[in-house]
């Protein structure tokens, strides 16, 4: 009896000391599982952009997938709780002291989610409602206050200068200090070459080059293999039609080529598969106002999806300044006449 348990004894202390080595050298064979961003969206805020961070700090692999959904998850639901804009506000808060860190994953962790943020709140900046717009503008005015601060480090700088120009597309107003200006309070129409673009231009220096830093990363966005990246890319491109018209016809050799990628791709996108891609290509068209998209548009005014239709044909009457409906034939003749 006293040798069985012995033995049991043995093998105890035997498994425990294999779990203690385990835990010494191996951390991760004895940490919980990590939440999934379902249980993080539950969670208190606060504690919720305490794990991200922790997450994104140990390298984590799946820290980014995980802040990704939770960052949709939060933006989808700005317009409910306070709590959604609080998560928010404190992870911009944390992953802004990323931007400047040494250790390049990190950074570019940082820099992708604060992009995603970026986006996700320009997404707002036409909306009805207008608290979603305001709660939309605190969150895009911490990005931008701290992009401005951690800017001046010389790692940070590039990154902190693609996040400003991005911000300043979807609300040139705060980059004015003008939270509720006439324009923002109207929204106007995205293809009226005297909006946000022209106040963009018109903003003195600083803005002008933060509108070429735009134009190049709408021209990246546009051929980019994600089609919700080019999606993005055209709607930024409606906002800024006078800022890339300026630089295809007056800019210098990179901003003019960057302007050239955008209306090639642009025209080349009114054909896509996708019909979501074509209906924005379609709007995109009308505000670029490229007489050589009108071929492409006159295609698209026998697309089976409606929106996509009248899109098209809203399109070709600011570029043409006529109506003739959906005749074909009569828009055909128009652009053969044109040319």
């Amino acid at each position: 009896m006293k040798s069985i348990s012995g033995t049991v004894l043995m093998r105890y202390l035997a498994s425990l000391l294999v779990l203690l080595f385990l835990c010494a050298f191996v951390p991760a064979a004895c940490a919980a599982p990590a939440p999934v961003p379902r249980e993080l969206f539950a969670m208190e805020p606060g504690k919720a952009v305490q794990l991200i961070s922790q997450s994104i700090r140990e390298e984590d692999p799946s820290a980014l997938s995980a802040a990704r959904e939770l960052i949709t998850l939060h933006s989808r639901a700005i317009g409910g709780e306070e709590s959604h804009v609080a998560f928010l506000s404190g992870l911009v808060d944390n992953l802004s002291g990323f931007i400047g860190s040494d250790r390049m994953k990190a950074r570019n962790t940082a820099e992708e989610l604060l992009t995603l943020i970026v986006d996700s709140m320009g997404g707002y900046a036409d909306s009805d409602s207008e608290l979603r717009r305001e709660r939309a503008q605190t969150v895009m005015k911490r990005v931008r206050g701290w992009m401005e601060e951690v800017g001046r480090d010389g790692a940070a700088l590039l990154s902190a200068k693609r996040i400003i120009a991005k911000i300043d597309g979807y609300f040139p107003a705060i980059a004015r200090g003008l939270e509720k200006s006439g324009e923002e309070k109207g929204r106007p129409a995205s293809g009226s070459g005297e909006t946000k673009a022209g106040a963009l231009l018109g903003s003195g220096e600083k803005s002008l080059d933060n509108s070429l830093v735009l134009i190049g990363i709408v021209s990246r966005g546009v051929v980019d293999k994600s089609p919700q990246a080019r999606k993005s890319s055209m709607e930024m491109a409606q906002r800024i039609n006078k800022a890339i018209w300026l630089a295809y016809r007056e800019g210098g050799t990179e901003p003019r080529k960057d302007a050239e990628t955008i209306l090639v791709a642009v025209k080349r996108l009114l054909g896509d598969t996708d019909p979501s891609i074509r209906l924005t290509a379609a709007k995109t068209a009308g505000a670029l106002l490229d007489r050589k998209m009108a071929a492409g548009l006159i295609r698209l005014l026998s697309d089976p999806d409606e929106s996509i239709k009248l899109a098209a044909l809203d399109s070709l009457k600011k570029l043409s300044g006529k109506d003739y409906g959906q005749d074909e034939n009569l828009w055909k003749r128009w652009e053969t006449e044109g040319n």
